[in-house]
């Protein structure tokens, strides 16, 4: 899908293209295939000649130009000048059906464009502006019919004229090249853009058309994708805890709590394994003094259960004041389980090291044999 915030496919540019009936919409023409345009000469051979100036002039606009990566690239690589035999492969200059001649006569005529001094390659005059309010005077329109024959350039650019002279109309398109049935509609001014987004809607035959800047447009994706995200990291959240819920095995810790030594004595963890230990499996004791708190995994919940019949009964002590005893629920259970048991079990797995074997640096590592040398899969977005 074409990437939202790079107005064009600068390398395939056809869906974003100036049509040659609509050259002169940049100063306010409204473009239209009934309509002929009223400054352009009346004769054929003048008429083209026209007609190429303005497709070339639109592509070193200020409405396509800073966002032309392609075309910005190559002028980079020759102070500023672009081959004519470059841009006579582009596909609108294909349509025009011109030849390099033509171009060299078409680009003499234009204010806004200039020729080296081989006449074999054109730069704008005008150096691009250093703030652009591009994004402010576009709209951003969704419902368009998908279908080539309705949804044009000069279709869409005579139709939001009624609000305002439209400079340039971008049709999106999917990857396989089909209208996507959105686009982004240049006005002249803020004014005029701010007006139309401020429609919400607008009818189109039998069209109902979603407008609104493009500005807001962005805004709106952004939260969006932020909402997508959060979605998402919580779906993987609920994932990681119904694995480890899995992992649980229920009944098995128990909390003992007020362990006080006597003064200038301590209670070391041997001494509670082997208290609590009778009675049954003890798997492990996680003791911390200064806390007064230590927690018991039993191999069974039999065992469990009879260490906290043995606290409460008073016939398991320990220390100088009355303890209690009660097995891990809920949330503090999983908890516990989570950050303690499980967590310890995968590090563990995890064991090797940076330069060890299996380690990131081993024939195991990222950067080995059979590490993550593969290319990353390119992740896709939306883009309405």
């Amino acid at each position: 899908m074409a990437d939202e915030h790079m107005d064009i496919d600068s390398r395939k540019r056809k869906a974003d293209e100036i049509t040659p009936d609509q050259a002169g919409a940049q100063e306010g023409e409204t473009a239209s295939k009934k309509a002929k345009l009223d400054d352009a000469p009346a004769d054929g051979d003048a008429d083209k000649l026209y007609v190429v100036k303005k497709q070339i002039e639109f592509y070193f606009s200020d409405s396509n130009y800073p966002r032309d990566r392609h075309l910005l690239e190559k002028a980079a690589e020759n102070n500023g000048y672009v081959a004519l035999d470059h841009i006579i492969t582009f596909n609108k200059m294909k349509e025009l059906n011109t030849d390099i001649a033509t171009m060299v006569q078409a680009v003499k005529q234009s204010t806004k464009l200039k020729l080296n001094a081989e006449e074999n390659a054109v730069m704008r005059v005008d150096p691009l502006p250093e703030n652009s309010d591009y994004d402010q005077r576009c709209i951003h329109v969704r419902g368009l019919s998908k279908e080539d024959s309705v949804t044009t350039i000069d279709s869409v650019t005579k139709f939001f004229s009624q609000w305002g002279t439209v400079l340039s109309v971008r049709l999106r398109r999917v990857g396989d090249k089909k209208l996507k049935g959105t686009a982004y509609v240049e006005y002249s001014t803020q004014e005029e853009a701010t007006k139309v987004g401020a429609l919400g809607t607008a009818k189109w035959d039998d069209l109902e058309l979603q407008v609104e800047t493009k500005t807001a447009h962005f805004e709106r994706k952004k939260l969006r994708i932020k909402e997508r995200r959060s979605k998402e990291k919580e779906e993987k959240q609920k994932e990681r805890e119904a694995a480890l819920e899995k992992l649980i095995e229920k009944g098995l810790i128990v909390k003992v709590q007020n362990i006080k030594a006597a003064a200038d004595t301590t209670i070391e963890r041997d001494e509670l394994k082997a208290t609590f230990g009778a009675s049954g499996v003890l798997r492990f004791v996680d003791w911390k003094p200064e806390t007064g708190v230590a927690f018991f995994r039993f191999g069974d919940k039999d065992s469990a259960l009879r260490a906290i019949n043995g606290v409460v009964s008073g016939e398991i002590k320990v220390g100088t004041e009355a303890i209690t005893a009660a097995a891990l629920e809920g949330e503090e259970e999983f908890t516990y389980w989570k950050d303690n048991i499980i967590a310890g079990n995968t590090n563990k797995k995890g064991k090797g090291g940076r330069g060890g074997r299996g380690g990131r640096g081993g024939r195991g590592g990222r950067g080995g044999r059979g590490g993550r040398g593969g290319k990353r899969k390119q992740s896709t977005g939306d883009d309405d």
